[in-house]
């Protein structure tokens, strides 16, 4: 017994004096350390601080002041950390089947600077060659699969790590994480808060998930994942934003830099959506992606190249799609000259100069796709089955709108825009067929009784990027035809009675109806600018009109011609045979909501004293043919003499000189 005793004290002697010895010094494992890193990660450890052992349970090793990165000595070290704590269980090395079982990592305040730029990223190796791999896969691309471990558990604390792609930064602050149980092909729980700052933008965020990988550390899976935050601005602006929440599952490709994301479901505020997706470095491709927004439902495909070459592509479809209002009603009253401002358009804001589009965005990114709508609703109005395809290459955008179903008839607009230069170039060229004039009118809020179906189209061309611009550059030619229907001359009919009234006698005139039922109705309509002008035929009545529409300004200022014509298709306007053919001068200005038109009587007095004194031979033949019609063969020729005589007093009258 005495010698067992003996034996047994000498055995727990030299057990102790190995441990003490063992534990004596941690410093001079240092460079075994630091070696065994680099030959695993390819990664320059220096462990700045002293390496120590914590005896009490659990066994710790301690390292303070830790720095790695592909070089030694970096400038801006890649990794730092203040303090790495590993707890050790050094019962399994000693089993049959030895095996490193650490039962805790804890780094405090880690901090990790990322940068990326193009395919170069630094925590890739720099000798590495091709595509750019995910730092997970680069740090444990060279782990010994054979070699079985496990640690109980890892706990990250007061941490931060910036990130930096293309320019654009990402800095992430990381109260807590704590990872249990992580072992090779072992579900292991994830717990994190931390809080995402980007873009003058803050959410803080809590995550939890399953996570699980193969013994190379290659492939994991990470389930039931569940990450929720508030989003909110910057500290100066600090209102509340909208809640963020993402559920889903991950398969994740540390080799290929792939993420596959299956059951995926995001809610932003009172938006939702939920997919299935897959990316890598470069793209991220959506698909069974259903989208909740404001009532309407998308759903479709949709893939997003990024890089130097951003590519945006998309198959969607909406039941129902609103687009916000921008337009203020313009009242035009129910005469028939206030109906020129049909042509114009009425936009609120529309001396706004916030840019029209977002041209940087424009500029990087490219995008090709189709958008079905079922029910577009836009101004109040519901048209269905729409059709957007648009096309962005290098700046230069091509869109068609497709309207099947547009107040009876249908509607067509193909835009183009060149953002290549300073100053965007647009293109216009709208086209209307069989549209419901009433209805219509009644959609832009123009109080105007006209009733037909009938086609416009128009090319134009504008440059700038606010309303105001485009309304002044705008440029072009719009053509309409009224078909057959009914429409209210109350104006023209005013407008022609005091120009009949001038010339002599007004009863054909007041034969006029306030509301023809016309057999045709067709005109063009070219703007420069505000500067525009109308040519229109309503049965045998022509009227062109040029001058000046200023929409920012609500003003209008037309010089117009009416001409009734001898025509024996059409006689729904008759006027006495000396007006007959003759352009009738009206004017009409003021606002574009209540224009105030009528009789140019100073040029209507003007064109019958041309005729008295001769100027105007077609007006001088016209009087003649009235006298010949109705004075008696007796009285014709002192009629002219009298005639001549007035004209003659007109010319030598003296002018007034002020105060007479």
């Amino acid at each position: 017994m005495r010698k067992f005793l003996l034996g047994s004290l000498v055995a727990i002697v030299v057990v102790v004096a190995v441990v003490a010895y063992l534990l004596s010094d941690a410093n001079r494992f240092k460079p075994q350390i630091v070696e065994l890193i680099h030959d695993r990660t390819g990664l320059v450890v220096a462990i700045r601080g002293d390496l120590g052992w914590r005896i009490w349970p659990p066994v710790q090793l301690v390292a303070n002041d830790v720095v790695a990165d592909w070089v030694a000595d970096p400038q801006d070290p890649m990794l730092t950390a203040k303090t790495l704590r590993l707890d050790a269980d050094l019962t399994p090395l000693l089993s049959r089947d030895p095996k490193l079982v650490v039962q805790g990592v804890a780094i405090d305040g880690l901090h990790a600077t990322l940068a990326q730029t193009g395919e170069l990223a630094n925590w890739t190796a720099p000798k590495h060659a091709g595509p750019v791999v995910a730092p997970i896969a680069a740090a444990t691309a060279t782990v010994d699969a054979a070699t079985p471990w496990e640690i109980a558990n890892v706990t990250l604390s007061d941490s931060v790590i910036d990130y930096v792609a293309d320019g654009e930064s990402t800095h992430v602050a990381i109260e807590a994480l704590h990872l249990s149980g992580i072992a090779p092909t072992k579900s292991s729980p994830l717990h994190a808060k931390l809080t995402v700052t980007r873009a003058q933008r803050t959410v803080p965020l809590t995550i939890a998930a399953n996570v699980s990988f193969d013994p190379s550390l290659t492939h994991w899976r990470i389930d039931d994942i569940d990450v929720g935050g508030i989003v909110a601005a910057q500290a100066e602006r600090s209102p509340v934003g909208p809640t963020f929440k993402f559920t889903g599952n991950a398969n994740i490709d540390a080799g290929a830099s792939t993420v596959d994301l299956s059951q995926a479901r995001l809610e932003f505020g009172p938006t939702s959506a939920t997919f299935d997706a897959k990316a890598t470095e470069q793209r991220i491709d959506f698909a069974n992606l259903e989208l909740h927004h404001d009532g309407s439902i998308i759903t479709g495909t949709l893939g997003a190249t990024f890089g130097a070459d951003r590519m945006l592509t998309f198959d969607l479809h909406t039941d129902r799609f609103v687009v916000p209002s921008t337009k203020t009603a313009v009242a035009v009253g129910a005469g028939s000259f206030g109906g020129v401002a049909f042509a114009a358009p009425a936009l609120r804001d529309v001396a706004s100069e916030q840019p029209l589009l977002p041209l940087e965005i424009i500029r990087a990114t490219d995008w090709n796709g189709t958008l079905a709508i079922g029910q577009l609703v836009y101004e109040g109005a519901q048209f269905n089955d729409a059709r957007l395809v648009t096309r962005n290459s290098a700046a230069e955008i091509d869109s068609t709108v497709d309207l099947p179903h547009f107040f009876d008839g249908t509607a067509n607009a193909h835009l183009t825009i060149d953002a290549t230069g300073a100053i965007p170039q647009w293109g216009v060229t709208p086209k209307l067929d069989h549209v419901d004039s009433q209805a219509f009118l009644a959609w832009l809020g123009k109080k105007y009784d006209w009733v037909a179906h009938f086609l416009a189209g128009g090319d134009f061309t504008m440059h700038g990027n606010t309303r105001p611009e485009l309304l002044a550059s705008l440029d072009g030619r719009g053509t309409f035809d009224g078909g057959r229907g009914v429409i209210n001359i109350e104006e023209i009919k005013k407008a022609a009675q005091g120009i009949a009234q001038i010339a002599g006698g007004s009863k054909y005139v007041d034969a006029w109806p306030e509301r023809l039922k016309y057999q045709r109705f067709v005109g063009s309509w070219d703007a420069k600018g505000p500067n525009q002008s109308f040519d229109v035929a309503l049965d045998n009545l022509t009227l062109k009109a040029n001058g000046r529409i200023d929409v920012p300004a609500d003003d209008m200022d037309l010089r117009a011609t009416v001409t009734v014509n001898d025509d024996p298709k059409y006689t729904s306007f008759r006027v006495g045979s000396s007006l007959m053919g003759l352009p009738l001068p009206i004017h009409c200005q003021g606002s574009l909501a209540a224009p105030k038109c009528g009789a140019d009587e100073e040029r209507t007095r003007q064109l019958i004293a041309q005729g008295l004194s001769g100027e105007n031979p077609e007006m001088k033949k016209r009087l003649d043919k009235a006298i010949d019609e109705k004075v008696p063969e007796q009285y014709r020729d002192a009629a002219r003499s009298l005639l001549e005589m007035l004209n003659k007093n007109k010319q030598s009258k003296p002018a007034q000189t002020p105060g007479s």
